[in-house]
């Protein structure tokens, strides 16, 4: 039962063309990792919210993810819904809680009598998540990407492309594995396979938002993510409380 809740939180969280050189008109180019982390949080700190959609390969298991987020601090919200050949799951982030729906065959070997398992208690469940649960809402948000990259990125390369008809710059970057701390958000089987660095391309807008992140760690994960309609509303719900099992009720 860890491994899947944690696994689903971290899966989640997680190309074009062009010359070299500032684009006419366009921002200039951060110069390393950390200013670019700083452009791209400060665009999405200004807009807040966003759409999120994901196609996820993780040892030969396709994720397709969707979903919106609100990007507040304590205030963050999100949902996002998952769909593999082990079935279909979604996760809500609302304030301090978090609320799962995890597939049936999942949800019965656990004991969930109810469609949604919320999280966010003193439980052992809920405190075994890596890093606690303002985590989990920041690792399936771009500014979980950003620190990272902040933390443990290099820029390679640099340019201008066009990506779905709006001019972009591309930064292509190396992640070390070891400072970014990955392994210690993974289940175990996941971070023994981990290997030491990973590559990852941004895309940034005129505004300097992200609009598309590729991330490649070996043979283990490679993820495409598209962030769309920055700054339109979002407003996510938790679901009915009959429908909801509290972990703490769980035996363990």
């Amino acid at each position: 039962m860890r491994k899947t809740v944690v696994g689903f939180a971290v899966l989640v969280t997680l190309a074009a063309c062009g010359g070299p050189g500032a684009q006419a008109g366009g921002p200039e180019p951060a110069a390393d990792a950390a200013q670019l982390a700083s452009l791209a949080k400060a665009g999405a700190d200004k807009s807040k919210t966003v759409d999120i959609d994901a196609v996820v390969n993780v040892q030969q298991n396709k994720i397709l993810m969707t979903g919106a987020a609100l990007l507040d601090g304590a205030n963050t919200q999100l949902d996002l819904k998952s769909s593999a050949d082990s079935g279909d799951s979604e996760v809500r982030v609302v304030g301090p809680a978090v609320y799962l729906s995890l597939p049936a065959e999942a949800r019965t070997k656990a004991g969930i009598g109810t469609p949604w398992l919320k999280l966010g208690g003193d439980d052992p469940l809920s405190k075994s998540l890596s890093g606690g649960l303002a985590q989990i809402a920041q690792q399936n948000s771009p500014t979980a990407v950003l620190d990272q990259l902040a933390k443990a990125g290099k820029i390679t390369r640099t340019w201008q492309a066009t990506l779905n008809g709006q001019p972009v710059t591309h930064y292509a970057l190396v992640v070390d594995e070891t400072k970014a701390g990955v392994a210690a958000k993974l289940p175990a089987d996941l971070a023994a396979k981990l290997p030491k660095t990973a590559d990852v391309d941004i895309w940034l807008n005129k505004e300097q938002l992200p609009v598309q992140v590729v991330t490649t760690v070996g043979d283990l994960l490679t993820s495409t993510v598209h962030y769309t309609n920055w700054g339109t509303k979002v407003d996510v719900a938790a679901p009915p409380a009959d429908q909801v099992t509290d972990a703490a009720t769980l035996k363990h």
